[in-house]
This record gives C-alpha cells, structure tokens and sequence, in this order.
C-alpha cells in the first residue's frame, strides 16, 4: 500500500485531482471534510479549540462559528500556527485510523497545508498541485462567491515551503489548463497502484 500526500494552494485544482484518483481505485481522505467534521464532533478537539480560542468560538447549537474563528487566525499568523496544530493533530489520528480500515493499493490524503516537515516524511510520495494565481482566483470566486480580498488573505495564509518542490518524492502537476489533466493522473495511477 502506498500512502499519497495531495496537496496545493486554495483553486489549484487538488480536488480534482483527488475525485480522478478516487474514481480510479484509490482511497481518498479529504482533510478538510474530516476535519470540518471532526471540529464538529470530537469532544477532546472541540475541548482544545474552546481552549484556545474561547467558548464563543462554537455557537449556541454548538456548531462552530467559522466567521468568528476565521477572522480570529487570519489576521494573527500566531493564533493560525495554534489552530494548525491543534487540528492537524486531530486529523493526522483519525487519518491513521481510516487508512488501517482500507483495502487498496493506493491511498491519497488531500490538504491544502501538507508542505512541511510535520507531514511530508509521513508520505511516500506527495503530489503538488500548483496553478495561475488568476486562474485560482477566478475558480474560488466562481465555486464560493468569496472576495479577492479574503481569497488573497486565503492564499497568503497557506504559505507553502516550496523547498521542499525539489524533494525527489514530490510530483508537481501544474492544472493552469495548459495539459490535459485525465492522462496525467491515469499515468500516475497506473504507476503507483
């Protein structure tokens, strides 16, 4: 089994890549839907995020205020490095736990936030999804009818360590529309399954 990291900035085209490689066979753990999901509902990450963040950061139906927290961390990289580590702690366990209960050869984690240390020894290979600041622009605006002002902060925020682009175990794929996408993942699909 070989365990893929997925990743690039907000608009890149990650998820779309990751719904071809699913489609293929692989098993895909989409980081922000488990994360989303586990910020809602396990008890000791919901305990750390009141913690840290104040009780006001979940609503009185105890949904998380995403407005609230959103508007906390993007404009305090200490308090974004803080609710980093909290979450990716949470979703790094439930990762390794979903991956045990899977049956195929290839195993993909999608997260736009995976170019660091933290992660990149944890794969056996990592794809980098990199595209035209532009073109990522327009697809966020297209897809959640956010400002450029916030995607901008969006992308601001998700500073990538491109040194680690050289690294022989990570795959750059450039979705700026130049080539088609289908060949590409089928070619690494067959390669790597």
């Amino acid at each position: 089994m070989k365990i893929i990291g997925l990743t690039g900035g907000i608009g890149s085209g990650k998820s779309v890549i990751a719904n071809l490689l699913g489609f293929m066979g692989a098993a895909v753990y989409d980081s922000d839907r488990h994360a989303k999901d586990l910020m809602e509902n396990n008890k000791l990450l919901i305990q750390q995020l009141k913690s840290a963040f104040g009780d006001n950061v979940y609503n009185n139906d105890h949904s998380l205020n995403r407005d609230l927290l959103r508007n906390l961390v993007f404009n305090n990289t200490d308090k974004l490095t803080q609710l980093n580590t909290i979450v990716h702690k949470a979703v790094r366990s439930d990762f390794k736990e979903w991956s045990n209960n899977q049956i195929t050869k290839l195993i993909v984690f999608e997260s736009a936030l995976i170019l660091n240390k933290y992660w990149i020894d944890f794969f056996d290979l990592l794809i980098f999804v990199q595209a035209d600041e532009a073109i990522r622009i327009n697809r966020i605006k297209a897809r959640d009818q956010l400002s450029e002002e916030l995607i901008r902060k969006i992308m601001i925020n998700q500073h990538i360590d491109e040194s680690y682009l050289k690294d022989k175990k990570v795959m750059v794929i450039d979705n700026s529309g130049k080539d088609l996408l289908i060949p590409v993942v089928w070619k690494f699909y067959r390669e790597n399954s």
